[in-house]
């Protein structure tokens, strides 16, 4: 899939381009809110700027509590970007979530958000480098709680097996595949 159709703060491509087509287009794109619930954040893309900030309140609006997909991507720690904030503020109508984040970004989260819909959970942990994975696990001050309430998550696939079961606080007992 083409990359800059998941990003939903680029406002030339996917969903908001069919805005542009003509006055009847954006009408019924701008109504249908289920045009508005796959919600790419490319961070490393767009300045971290209020416009930022103003494209997602706008494109969440629009999503009127559908439940989401959320897919968030940065090389930077972001837990506490307004922008990324009011994402979180929308967690409990996630339905699947896609992550590639600093292991930072994760354990910045120190509040379990409520992720009732949520069913599949792609975490892609990008450590620092200059710690050893092995420093990190054995750490045991670093715990992550953000995904502790997700009681229906049935579909997990993780990038390092290790670290994701030695620093996350996880409700296994609901996971019927493990990739």
């Amino acid at each position: 899939m083409d990359e800059n159709f998941l990003d939903s703060l680029d406002t030339k491509s996917g969903v908001w381009a069919l805005t542009h087509v003509c006055t009847c287009w954006r009408d019924i794109v701008t109504a249908t809110s289920s045009c508005w619930t796959t919600v790419g954040l490319l961070f490393d893309k767009h300045p971290k700027s209020s416009a930022t900030t103003d494209i997602l309140s706008t494109y969440l609006a629009r999503s009127n509590q559908h439940k989401l997909n959320v897919i968030v991507h940065s090389k930077d720690e972001i837990s506490k970007l307004p922008a990324m904030k009011m994402l979180m503020k929308t967690s409990k109508q996630w339905q699947a979530g896609w992550f590639a984040l600093p292991l930072d970004t994760f354990l910045a989260w120190e509040t379990p958000f409520h992720f009732k819909h949520l069913n599949k959970l792609r975490v892609c942990i990008q450590p620092p480098p200059e710690l050893p994975l092995a420093v990190l696990a054995e750490d045991s001050t670093a715990q992550c709680c953000a995904f502790s309430s997700a009681p229906g998550v049935m579909d997990v696939a993780v990038n390092n097996h290790f670290l994701f079961a030695e620093l996350f606080d996880f409700n296994w007992s609901t996971v019927h595949l493990f990739s």
